[in-house]
């Protein structure tokens, strides 16, 4: 017999073993999607992002909102997909210490009825917040994006904390079995809203507290403000808005032929408008509030790769 017809002839042989030692107990069982045995809404940051617990007891949140809980991406970038690729960025991994949980950064799939889920463990969430705060404290971060992240990071951990706390003295009590079941989200809503309810005008005292420091002023009042504050809140938060497009536009709205100002500019914006404002006045903040002087403020400015903001139909209609 020939090595060829030996080769097949053992081939053959082993395979009629296999088939007379087949058990299908041996299959391979091929993972399957887990089934959440709970499954409810939760308010981060404004956000309603779903929520599970599995038969397990882990604590799950769908990935699709935690993009916007986190702010990683702009508000336009609805995709949902920017939470897988933001914990893949390099310059997010480079900030995980080998302390860090690595596992729990894997997705975890889930079934719900006939739709595919994809979540994280809910405790990621503080995780990554306290990994992303330690690097501002560091000064690691250097675009206004993950400037932008980090102050949400912020909001999150103080809003967490205290109904953290709260779910402590309630469990240790044993009142946990007599609130109402959605009592800790209604008390986190109120908290996040505490912690978002600053941003409510256009231009938050802390923007201002911030130009005192950097310029080296003593408090300044409203009405009693330097002209120069004004040429900084022009040059870094209207002109960067479309490139300047919105800046002049508001200039032909809202100055007179006598070189007068018939209102503030933001009050000739739209709604739409009026968020994108707010989005690149958090942008400047975030840059402003890690900066020990105005020096560092314009040097980190000059690092970012843009600080506009592209947008269309910003302005309310003026006839």
């Amino acid at each position: 017999m020939g090595k060829e017809n030996f080769r097949i002839t053992k081939e053959f042989n082993t395979a009629l073993n296999d088939i007379a030692n087949y058990n299908p107990s041996n299959k391979i069982q091929v993972n399957k999607p887990i089934i959440p045995k709970y499954e409810g809404i939760l308010n981060l940051a404004g956000v309603d992002t779903t929520c599970y617990v599995t038969e397990s007891g882990i604590r799950v949140l769908a990935s699709r909102r935690l993009q916007d809980v986190m702010k990683v991406a702009d508000d336009s970038d609805s995709s949902g997909s920017r939470w897988g690729r933001f914990l893949r960025f390099q310059w997010f991994q480079s900030l995980l210490d080998q302390d860090f949980n690595r596992a729990a950064l894997e997705p975890i799939e889930m079934r719900v009825g006939n739709r595919k889920i994809v979540g994280y463990r809910a405790e990621l969430i503080p995780e990554i917040c306290e990994v992303i705060l330690k690097a501002r404290d560091e000064e690691k971060l250097t675009t206004a994006r993950q400037l932008i992240i980090a102050k949400q990071c912020e909001i999150l951990v103080r809003s967490l904390a205290k109904v953290g706390i709260i779910a402590l003295v309630d469990e240790a009590t044993g009142y946990q079995y007599d609130r109402k079941h959605d009592a800790l989200r209604y008390i986190l809503a109120q908290y996040i809203d505490e912690g978002l309810r600053e941003w409510i005008k256009t231009f938050p005292d802390e923007f201002f507290n911030q130009l005192d420091r950097l310029y080296d002023n003593e408090d300044t009042k409203p009405n009693a403000r330097p002209k120069y504050y004004g040429k900084f809140i022009n040059q870094y938060i209207y002109e960067p808005i479309e490139k300047g497009i919105v800046k002049e536009e508001l200039n032909k709205l809202n100055i007179t032929d006598t070189g007068e100002r018939k209102a503030r500019f933001h009050q000739w914006l739209t709604e739409f408008g009026k968020v994108q404002l707010k989005t690149q006045i958090i942008r400047v903040l975030a840059i402003m509030e890690v900066s020990d002087s105005l020096e560092k403020f314009k040097s980190t400015v000059r690092k970012q790769k843009d600080l506009n903001t592209y947008h269309k139909l910003l302005f309310a209609d003026t006839e």
